[in-house]
């Protein structure tokens, strides 16, 4: 009987140390997650972690959200990658989910990490929803909140992460940091706002307000022209405004009725794109 006991005992030890080595190795892996600024693959010693603004704006992967004419789908569209062979993102936003509690608002994300060829990478639509045997299902009401970028090679991360909005039509568009707005009679089709870290060409003069990115799911020219406002603060005597012109893939210079006032600089445009201001 006691050499029963003794081998059921040695046998749940046996047990017990497989579990606690076992949870020991899982706690060393080291995790890498879009969602939190710890650089991880840093503290191994392993790769230089940077900040996208640690590279001069023409150094810095150039960042467009295409929603979609329904408003159920987005693009990410990234130019001027160098040196990178992996990008991971996410693109978190908010909607409304049914409950026996009544409507609550959650966050979503819309993730993957895929290998870059070249110097660009498009995403294809994504999905704000679910799909299952061909059927789709859309979230509700979703609503912009960040994006998270991380740019991979063997040695290096670039890592970026900015807020962004939707909106369909209205009246006016405001970025997420409100220092950059359009007001208009604007369609009905659905605009992404955010700042696009780098920008899609060089130009001359020093950038003092933006890059701002106004991507539409409609046209990229207005109609009637809207007025554009950056809140600038300290703001030069002589400022030019810029769109970036993806059509003649050209800086096109704003200055129908150009204002400076208050820390501000306002302009009139009836072209939609990535939008900065310059000092020469």
């Amino acid at each position: 009987m006691k050499k029963r006991l003794l081998i059921i005992l040695i046998f749940f030890l046996f047990l017990f140390g497989i579990f606690f080595l076992l949870l020991n190795l899982n706690k060393k892996k080291t995790q890498l997650s879009l969602g939190t600024s710890s650089n991880s693959l840093s503290e191994q010693g392993k790769f230089r972690t940077l900040s996208i603004f640690d590279l001069p704006v023409e150094e810095r992967p150039y960042i467009a959200l295409w929603p979609s004419s329904d408003g159920h789908w987005i693009t990410l569209n990234v130019d001027n990658i160098k040196n990178s062979e992996k990008i991971e993102y996410e693109i978190v936003y908010e909607m409304t989910v049914e409950s026996e509690e009544g409507n609550k608002r959650i966050e979503q994300g819309i993730t993957s990490e895929v290998s870059v060829k070249g110097n660009s990478y498009n995403s294809g639509k994504r999905l704000f929803g679910s799909e299952s045997a061909g059927k789709y299902k859309y979230d509700k009401d979703v609503e912009g909140k960040r994006l998270l970028i991380r740019l991979r090679n063997p040695s290096e991360v670039i890592k970026y992460e900015t807020e962004w909005v939707i909106k369909n039509g209205g009246k006016e568009l405001v970025s997420p940091d409100s220092k950059f707005s359009l007001k208009g009679n604007l369609p009905k089709d659905f605009f992404v706002i955010l700042m696009t870290g780098g920008i899609p060409a060089p130009v001359e003069g020093e950038i003092i307000g933006g890059p701002y990115g106004v991507f539409s799911s409609g046209q990229m020219k207005l109609s009637e022209a809207a007025i554009i406002t950056f809140s600038i603060g300290s703001v030069p005597e002589k400022v030019r405004v810029l769109v970036w012109d993806s059509k003649t893939i050209s800086w096109e210079e704003l200055n129908n009725d150009l204002r400076i006032e208050n820390g501000e600089v306002s302009v009139k445009t009836n072209k939609l794109g990535t939008f900065v201001v310059v000092r020469p």
